[in-house]
């Protein structure tokens, strides 16, 4: 695949245990290696947000570059707000095919996360396909936005 992370990390909250598990699948055949995050148990509460941040950090301490990460949660948002704390991290709810590639082309978008309430579990896949096989476009104008949006994660960023 074109433009593929070789390592997905990936967690979900309760509401996404088995579309998770599917995805994993998935993620396999294509021969993509996963981490997987959990959680194992469908108890709720579970506390996604330190699952997007362990998958977060999986993303942004990769120093190659060649792991993304995968959140799924009833919508989708909640993961996505807590995954974008991490600095370095790009999250955003892609539910459905146009937004997956331009996130991925116009963003570098690192981490896809999406709603398990939301879509069915084949579009999930056929989602997570798109986003793993765009390339970030690397077009001066996207650069330099990347850039801003690094000096504005530095700016606001506390110890």
């Amino acid at each position: 695949m074109e433009g593929q992370f070789k390592t997905i990390a990936i967690g979900s909250d309760h509401a996404a245990i088995e579309e998770r598990k599917l995805l994993i699948k998935e993620l396999e055949s294509w021969g993509i290696k996963v981490i997987d995050k959990g959680p194992d148990a469908p108890k709720p509460p579970v506390q996604f947000s330190q699952i997007a941040e362990a998958v977060a950090l999986d993303v942004v301490n990769d120093e190659k570059g060649e792991t993304g990460g995968i959140l799924m949660c009833g919508n989708g948002v909640g993961m996505s707000v807590a995954a974008n704390k991490v600095p370095g991290a790009r999250a955003a709810v892609c539910n459905e095919l146009f937004t997956a590639k331009f996130a991925k082309s116009d963003t570098k978008l690192n981490i896809l996360t999406m709603g398990a309430r939301v879509i069915a579990p084949r579009l999930m896949a056929e989602i997570a396909k798109v986003w793993i096989e765009t390339e970030y476009s690397k077009e001066p104008r996207f650069t330099e936005r990347l850039g801003v949006m690094a000096e504005m994660e530095a700016k606001y960023r506390t110890k």
